[in-house]
């Protein structure tokens, strides 16, 4: 496939663009999130009530519907012939299941599936979207791909469900929503455990090494690849100058040991009431001390520090 330096979009925002997503996410990582930001889904599949904001069900229908501006099918980022080959070589075996969250109405998985990887599940928040790639032609003719109504930090999934996920860019997105800090963990927690131990996250994200390592930090992944390019913009100006790069990050979910093992092999054998209260407090300063780490990268990423 052509260079990801020169195809990594075919409507990527221009530097300027990306600098204000960056600080959208910032802004985002900065408050404490509140029970229930989630919006619900009622039975005939309808947005619920809530405020209108980025990264809400309500949101995305309006962009994706007719008149909306993402009402064309569109690539975030990166479209299939530009990394591809990249993909291939971190999942091997198109024989996978395969999930591509927030996967929009992207070319890409359409792709991705005529390259061989026939076992997809994609899934999006939106039901404007998901009801319009059911429907749609390219769709039909790739009758396997199973598409889910999604909400990726609550995943109607079974434990060790998927042997690979592919994120294109939902993680920038879920960054950018109000409480954007809390959303993103959440989606990590629920994608560490969809995965099979030995799994494979693939994220294709607009955000830097450092930032998408505080992200992932403080869970069981091992690191298998990591790389950036710089992309051009629509009229393929090239945005280097604005620092503006695409990161595909690769990390495999290591298989960990349960409570009850760990608890097996203790002298003390299983802990009481105090020392869980104390795993507790510990596991609330490590998901602090995490997040403090993660504003400090998405500062710097975007030149704020």
């Amino acid at each position: 496939p052509p260079s990801p330096s020169s195809s990594m979009a075919t409507r990527a925002r221009p530097g300027g663009a990306l600098r204000r997503w960056l600080v959208l996410g910032i802004l985002a990582l900065m408050p404490a999130a509140p029970p229930g930001v989630r919006q619900a889904v009622d039975a005939a599949g309808k947005p619920g009530p809530g405020p209108r904001q980025f990264g809400t069900i309500e949101s995305w229908n309006r962009e994706f519907d007719d008149r909306g501006e993402y009402a064309e099918p569109l690539d975030w980022l990166a479209s299939w012939d530009a990394v591809g080959q990249e993909v291939m070589e971190i999942i091997p075996d198109v024989g996978a299941s395969i999930l591509v969250p927030g996967c929009g109405n992207a070319p890409f998985q359409l792709d991705m599936y005529d390259a061989g990887y026939t076992s997809m599940t994609c899934g999006d928040l939106s039901p404007v979207v998901i009801s319009k790639m059911r429907e749609a032609p390219g769709s039909a003719k790739r009758p396997d791909i199973q598409w889910d109504l999604l909400d990726a930090t609550d995943m109607p999934y079974d434990d060790d469900a998927f042997d690979a996920i592919v994120d294109k860019s939902l993680l920038d997105c879920l960054r950018c929503c109000r409480h954007g800090s809390d959303i993103v963990q959440s989606y990590l927690d629920e994608a560490l455990r969809v995965l099979k131990p030995g799994g494979i996250l693939l994220l294709v994200s607009c955000h830097t090494e450092a930032a998408l390592r505080a992200d992932l930090r403080g869970r069981d992944w091992q690191v298998a690849r990591i790389e950036s390019y710089g992309y051009a913009t629509a009229d393929r100006s090239p945005c280097s100058a604005d620092g503006a790069s695409a990161t595909l990050c690769a990390v495999k979910k290591v298989a960990s040991r349960s409570a009850e093992e760990e608890a097996a092999d203790s002298p003390r054998g299983r802990p009481g009431v105090a020392a869980t209260a104390q795993q507790s407090r510990k596991a609330q300063k490590k998901a602090e001390k995490n997040r403090r780490r993660a504003l400090r990268a998405s500062m710097e990423e975007a030149g704020m520090e």
